[in-house]
């Protein structure tokens, strides 16, 4: 049930969140990129948490990006960081592919 406090998530079973910062988000992701055997990829999509974090800056310099698609939602606090993350990616050389809002 939503909301029980019997969750995994909640109880630090098997499906608790991680707090990454860093260092640690800079190391994994690039052994995500270098250290796997990809093979040939059309596309490899990376969903990241909003705004312009570790992960953001860290996948910035950790991997030759095609592009980036933001998503958004109408609520202003939405589009503040979107705007926030676009600027980022501009700044980083990224070719924004899209802006969706949901």
């Amino acid at each position: 049930m939503v909301g029980s406090t019997d969750h995994p998530a909640r109880t630090g079973g098997a499906f608790a969140g991680t707090l990454w910062h860093g260092p640690m988000v800079h190391t994994t992701l690039r052994q995500l990129f270098r250290d796997v055997a990809w093979g040939p990829l059309d596309y490899l999509v990376v969903d990241l948490l909003p705004g312009i974090g570790d992960a953001s800056l860290s996948l910035t310099q950790s991997a030759p990006l095609a592009g980036a698609v933001l998503v958004t939602t109408p609520q202003r606090a939405s589009v503040h960081v979107v705007a926030k993350a676009l600027a980022m990616f501009k700044e980083s050389e990224v070719p924004i592919l899209g802006i969706l809002r949901t």
